[in-house]
């Protein structure tokens, strides 16, 4: 895809600009449309057709009040951007035609509206990757099933139905391995029998080529962040104090060349994972001989880095997907809560919180709270109660 989110909501007319100077092809990606049909119902076809077929590929943009710059090489690009008249009306009126006609929903759908020195408007409209394909559409009583392929939307055949549907499922098992892979490899190299958390964030729908995890960008998120997260989170900011380092997967930091208290790593089928060691303690028996480890409520802020630098990572390589989110807490057996002690030791080998799927468009940051809320009812508690 040739536009993330993030770079969609900032768009400017500069920026179409410089994007149609590289006079990209339509393809499996990307369409262009001079105008929309005035025909309502004919318009309403066509908008959901092709909707519904980059959703049922692997996502796309589509760029309105634009001349496909391929086909139009000899004419200028001031000339390429026509534009459309009332912007804003038409993209409440697409907004509410896939609201209504497309089943399921595509997550993350969202016309972007940029504004032209001509008073016109450039939309954009943005389908991510799907988890809930197919996509069917319906108008005038008639069922629309399209994919897309190369330039064009297509009906679907019999067979591509059955392997879309077939992806689905298998992309998430997939995810699901590679998951457990990197905990194996995790608990083996680094964790072992240490009292440790385990945070993993897995696109269900992996990118089509390998991320540049390589990069500047990559390594600011990781290394400087301009104090970012020690400021909004001070008890756990993950910076990266050594220099991260690539690896055969990608990319890893950890906090200290020796005393290694967290590893992170960047993978370049956009895997985020974070091993943390719980080196907080509590004595629990009387007489100070034993320490016990001890979670909190402060466990909060170390998801929220988790999540917060998952979140970063995947801006700066313009990456969307799905993700598959996965919290564990390794070797857990005699944790106590700190202030809590009434609830006894957890009697287990680990605590596995259920599996989170964070869909495309949606901020990771949520998934803290509830992170948090089932580290407590593990022992049979809730946060509230600490305060």
């Amino acid at each position: 895809m040739y536009f993330s989110k993030a770079e969609l909501r900032n768009l400017t007319e500069e920026k179409i600009k410089s994007f149609l100077e590289r006079r990209i092809a339509e393809n499996h990606h990307l369409d262009y449309k001079e105008n929309l049909d005035d025909s309502p119902v004919r318009m309403k076809r066509e908008f959901l057709k092709d909707v519904t077929s980059f959703a049922n590929a692997n996502g796309g943009d589509i760029i309105i009040g634009v001349k496909d710059p391929e086909v139009n090489n000899s004419i200028a690009i001031d000339e390429l951007m026509t534009g459309i008249d009332n912007g804003r009306e038409l993209v409440n009126t697409l907004e509410n035609v896939a609201r209504d006609c497309i089943d399921p929903r595509v997550s993350g759908f969202e016309p972007i509206l940029t504004p032209l020195s001509n008073n016109k408007h450039v939309i954009i409209i943005h389908i991510p990757p799907s988890l809930g394909k197919p996509h069917i559409a319906s108008i005038e009583g008639k069922t629309l099933l399209y994919i897309r392929h190369h330039e064009h939307s297509d009906p679907m055949t019999s067979f591509e139905l059955k392997q879309t549907v077939l992806s689905s499922v298998t992309a998430e098992a997939q995810a699901n391995d590679y998951l457990n892979k990197m905990a194996r490899e995790a608990i083996y190299t680094y964790i072992k029998d240490a009292p440790s958390f385990l945070l993993q964030a897995m696109p269900i729908i992996p990118p089509e080529s390998p991320l540049d995890v390589l990069t500047d960008e990559v390594n600011g998120v990781l290394v400087d962040r301009g104090g970012h997260r020690g400021q909004s989170y001070p008890y756990f900011s993950l910076l990266s104090y050594a220099a991260p380092s690539p690896t055969i997967h990608g990319i890893t930091g950890k906090d200290s060349r020796t005393d290694i208290k967290y590893i992170h790593n960047f993978h370049k089928n956009g895997y985020v994972g974070l091993s943390f060691k719980n080196l907080y303690t509590t004595k629990r028996t009387t007489d100070g001989t034993r320490d016990y480890p001890c979670l909190n409520k402060t466990y909060e802020n170390l998801f929220k880095s988790f999540l917060d630098m998952t979140e970063n990572l995947l801006k700066v390589v313009s990456f969307e997907s799905p993700y598959l989110l996965r919290c564990k807490y390794l070797n857990a057996r005699d944790t106590t809560l700190e202030g809590g002690l009434e609830f006894g030791a957890y009697p287990l080998p680990d605590i596995e919180w259920p599996d989170q799927i964070r869909q495309t468009g949606e901020s990771f940051l949520p998934f803290a709270d509830v992170w948090l809320e089932q580290m407590f009812h593990a022992f049979g508690t809730t946060s509230d109660n600490f305060g």
